[in-house]
């Protein structure tokens, strides 16, 4: 590997470890109270060194969300393309979700509890990567749920379109109200109720779930 080529990994592997103790400190002050100075300590480095990655506090909160978002879109399509049928591909995806609800319960709480708002949808809560990450999972579901449509396995009488809005909505609402309660169920559970939901929503028969 080049030198330029190291500078680069050495300056992302700091990124990330910056990303990461914002996380830990918003989980624990929330986004208010959290200073720069208190996620540069908790990354043990000077302030200075954190401006110069990031250059404020919403900046470090949205790398924060890109890097999950990221991660839930990658793990979410390889669930769905595992599957060979759309009825599969969008249990799987809520499979793929709920895993990653159950390993990252911090980063929840930011976004839902301790984050800088609680924005009417989650399009509008995310920026630039994480936003374009995001539209393209929900292009992927779109297309699973027409070809759905197209099988006769999902309600045709709503467009695809809609049908992927009420499933984000129904999924980003569950799963936002037991972290601002405390009342998070199993992992088993969590796919049981969200997946019961969602099929029953999107129309598909009981035998086909």
């Amino acid at each position: 590997m080049s030198l330029s080529g190291l500078r680069v990994k050495r300056r992302e592997a700091v990124a990330e470890m910056l990303v990461e103790a914002a996380e830990q400190v918003i989980s624990e002050k929330g986004y208010e109270r959290a200073t720069m100075q208190d996620i540069a300590t908790a990354a043990g480095c000077a302030t200075g060194t954190l401006y110069l990655y990031f250059k404020t506090k919403e900046d470090l909160f949205n790398a924060m969300v890109a890097k999950h978002c990221s991660a839930i879109v990658e793990l979410a399509q390889a669930a769905m393309d595992a599957q060979a049928s759309p009825v599969g591909k969008l249990r799987a995806k809520i499979e793929a979700t709920t895993d990653y609800f159950e390993r990252h319960p911090q980063f929840y709480r930011v976004f839902y509890v301790a984050g800088p708002t609680v924005k009417a949808t989650i399009q509008q809560s995310l920026h630039d990567e994480a936003l374009e990450v995001y539209q393209a999972l929900r292009q992927a579901e779109t297309e699973v749920v027409a070809a759905g449509q197209r099988q006769g396995l999902v309600r045709s009488d709503i467009a695809a379109d809609e049908l992927v809005d009420f499933m984000h909505a129904l999924c980003v609402g569950t799963t936002a109200r037991w972290i601002t309660t405390g009342r998070v169920p199993p992992r088993a559970e969590q796919t049981r109720l969200l997946w019961a939901v969602t099929s029953s929503m999107l129309g598909i028969r009981e035998e086909q779930r």
